[in-house]
This record gives C-alpha cells, structure tokens and sequence, in this order.
C-alpha cells in the first residue's frame, strides 16, 4: 500500500478549482493519504474563496495528519533544500511515507523520481504514470520507465501579491523532461503550483 504524503502545494491544487484533476488522488486504491500540519495551514492560508476553503475542508477530512516538525541541519545530509521546504521532508518522514507528491517543481524538481530520505519524490502527474497500470510500482526505476513513454503534463503557475495582482502562467511539459523551474521574483512572492 502506498502512503502518500501531500504538500501545500497539491493540497491548494486540489482545493483551488471544484474540477481539479488532482483530486484522484484522494480516489485511488491501495493508497493512503497523509500531510502534515505545517502543510494544511500553508495550503489552507493561501485559499481566499469561500467555495475553496469549503472544498479545502472536505478533503482535508480524508487526510491522515502529522505534527509539524523540521529536520536539523546535520540530519539533513547535505541535501539541498530551501529553509522552508525542510518541514515538508520532515512530515514525509514522520508520515512513514512511501511518496512526497508535490507541485513544487523549482525546489523540489531535481528530487523528481529520486528517493530523498527513503521517500520517493513525485509531481502529481508522474504519480499517476506510475499508478497508470493498476499497480503501485512507484520505484525510481519504475518512474524512470513512466517519464521514458511520451506524453505531457501540465501546469499552471500561479501566484498573487497583497494588492491582489495575479500572474497566471501555463507550461506543457514533455514527460521526458523531469523538471522545469519556475522563478517568480519580486514583488509577487512566493508560486503556488497548480497540477492540472
């Protein structure tokens, strides 16, 4: 059985629109979903809209929680990660997750269908390659075979800064390429990467 761990970004995603694709996550057998505390607030404080706050709400009721936690600096082996992602690696960890699924491609890309820590780290998209067959053979060398099949894989970018200006950008990925960073600078913050 899979335990997927779920980051802020996938859970916004699954919230952000009513017919989010990200969604059959929460639908897909042998599969169990987790996240951590640090993850849901994050997810959850970049929601503005009634309606996705709802949704946000319902879903959240069928993810398994851990506490938020970091990893110190000596257990973090030289892997590198920004400050903010380390409690993302930590909830995996205390999750026992078997998957990090997340839409962070700029941080966490270079990760993408490698094992960090023993959890192997996915986009949405690769996951469900991986799980195409009915079969939940989601090692680096399965995911190798998954990306190496053709195909595409979608994104959308999006990020708001306090005045409510919005950057809305679409990316169509060939499954061979494993990563695409993205660099949102200035005065827009921080992207949230929505998995279509």
């Amino acid at each position: 059985m899979d335990r997927s761990f779920l980051d802020a970004t996938v859970l916004f995603s699954a919230a952000y629109r009513a017919d989010a694709g990200v969604v059959r996550l929460w639908r897909l057998p042998v599969t169990t979903i987790h996240s951590s505390e640090y993850a849901v607030e994050e997810a959850r404080r970049n929601l503005g809209e009634t309606g996705q706050l709802d949704r946000f709400d319902v879903l959240m009721g069928d993810v398994q929680r851990v506490p938020a936690g970091t990893m110190n600096v000596a257990s973090r082996q030289g892997v590198p990660l920004p400050e903010q992602d380390w409690p993302i690696v930590a909830g995996a960890l205390a999750a026992r997750a078997t998957h990090l699924i997340t839409g962070d491609l700029q941080n966490f890309g270079p990760h993408f269908g490698k094992q960090l820590f023993g959890v192997i780290v996915l986009s949405p998209p690769m996951y469900f390659r991986s799980r195409r067959d009915g079969t939940s053979d989601s090692s680096p060398d399965a995911i190798g075979r998954a990306t190496a099949q053709g195909g595409s894989e979608s994104l959308v970018a999006r990020s708001a800064n306090a005045s409510g200006y919005a950057l809305s950008t679409s990316f169509a990925l060939p499954r061979g390429r494993l990563m695409l960073q993205a660099y949102i600078k200035g005065a827009l913050g921080r992207a949230h990467y929505e998995i279509l």
